[in-house]
């Protein structure tokens, strides 16, 4: 079975030390005890709890660590940020000293604090606190507890990269990543200089999706030793490592793996037909949408065909035809929200009625606006044209044969 190494690194030496830090004497805040106040009826019951635990057994009671996590979201709600700060720290020391300084008990808590720090805009603590977070998750390979804490970091980062890829802002988070560098973890382990503020956006972008992708493949693998393979959360994940590829990476290896791990975790946990059959018509619409030359395009439609055939020994008609000939019909990637798909709501401005046919190889020919409300521009017609003309398309399937210039006539409700 596989597990985890911590590489020997300055960045991780540092994060130890930091845990190494939080795990010493409770001599601390101007070298006297915590000592929790209460500012109202809630926190005295509390605090009144905490000293009297103190009391019975002792400043490292393990039965304080609780009641100090409580206290210090009563503080955050006050917004006693300090106070509350300290009772995190409190009750890491109490937590470490029962049960070790790589105990994964202490990650609620310190996943409170980040986001504490976060909020009161102190970034570099924040990251510094995440860092030695990920020594805690690495040192705990196969525990289950791991996976919602690297599926929030690769989220963050993933939030980090789109935000960042709009050039509207800088996050601190980039200097912090030191994602300009392309040789950063060399330079580390060198103990060379880093070049961290400034250098390519190409660079940066690459380098952050790359790690948010190494925490979902983390997160991955947790779920893989322990052969959670029917989990939504196992679904969710590879997906995201697909998506985050498409809009990203723009690499179809790093997709289609992923895609391809899904039919296997179909097959070991005796997945239902027709989740079985959908696996296999993503992957096919992923090799559609990356195929070359006719003979590539050729097996794609083979692999439809053959889904369409697995579909007939026992599913109804209604859902072969929600997969394979939907009244909207499914822009690839179907991962993606399907900009054709529309609703009239209160707030619809007007409709576009648009004919077009669909190929057997996905495109779009013959698109013609048929009608229309008034007030729709004929900017509005065009911007729609466009769209069904640059689309890919999930080809038709008819009595378990792909369409050629299968008919499609939709009605496309503007919301602006």
């Amino acid at each position: 079975m596989a597990s985890y190494v911590v590489p020997d690194t300055p960045k991780v030496t540092a994060s130890i030390l930091l845990l190494a830090a939080l795990a010493v004497s409770p001599l601390v805040f101007g070298q006297q005890l915590f000592e929790p106040v209460a500012r109202d009826g809630r926190q005295a019951e509390i605090v009144d709890r905490i000293r009297g635990e103190q009391v019975l057994n002792g400043a490292y009671s393990a039965a304080l660590v609780e009641p100090l996590r409580a206290l210090s979201f009563l503080y955050q709600e006050s917004g006693d940020r300090d106070l509350a700060v300290a009772a995190i720290e409190r009750a890491l020391q109490v937590q470490r000293v029962n049960y070790g300084l790589y105990t994964l008990d202490q990650a609620p808590l310190m996943r409170q604090w980040i986001k504490n720090e976060e909020t009161a805009g102190n970034f570099k603590m924040a990251w510094d606190l995440e860092q030695a977070l990920l020594v805690l998750v690495h040192r705990n390979p196969n525990d289950l507890r791991t996976i919602p804490i690297l599926r929030e970091i690769g989220d963050k980062r993933m939030d980090l990269l789109e935000r960042y890829a709009k050039g509207e802002e800088f996050p601190p988070q980039i200097v912090l990543g030191c994602y300009y560098d392309p040789a950063r973890d060399a330079r580390i382990m060198l103990g060379e200089q880093r070049h961290c503020s400034a250098g390519s956006r190409r660079v940066a972008i690459q380098a952050i999706l790359s790690e948010a992708q190494r925490y979902y493949w983390d997160a991955i693998q947790v779920m893989r030793r322990n052969e959670l393979y029917s989990s939504d959360e196992l679904r969710n994940l590879e997906i995201e490592m697909v998506r985050s590829s498409y809009l990203h990476g723009r690499n179809p290896a790093v997709g289609k793996q992923g895609l391809r791990r899904l039919l296997t975790y179909d097959v070991a946990s005796a997945a239902p037909q027709e989740t079985r059959v959908e696996s296999l018509v993503q992957l096919a619409d992923w090799d559609l949408m990356f195929a070359n030359g006719r003979s590539e395009h050729d097996a794609v439609l083979a692999t439809y065909e053959a889904a369409y055939r697995e579909l007939e020994n026992g599913a109804s008609q209604a859902s072969i035809d929600d997969i394979f000939s939907p009244k909207t019909p499914v822009v690839l990637p179907s991962f993606l929200p399907n900009p054709l798909a529309s609703e009239e709501t209160p707030e619809s401005k007007g409709y576009i009625d648009v004919a077009f046919k669909i190929g057997k190889y996905g495109k779009s020919n013959g698109i013609e606006i048929i009608g229309s409300t008034n007030n729709v521009t004929d900017a509005a017609k065009k911007n729609l044209v466009r769209m069904i003309a640059r689309s890919t398309f999930r080809p038709r399937l008819t009595a378990g044969r792909v369409a050629d210039n299968s008919p499609i006539v939709v009605r496309y409700y503007l919301d602006n």
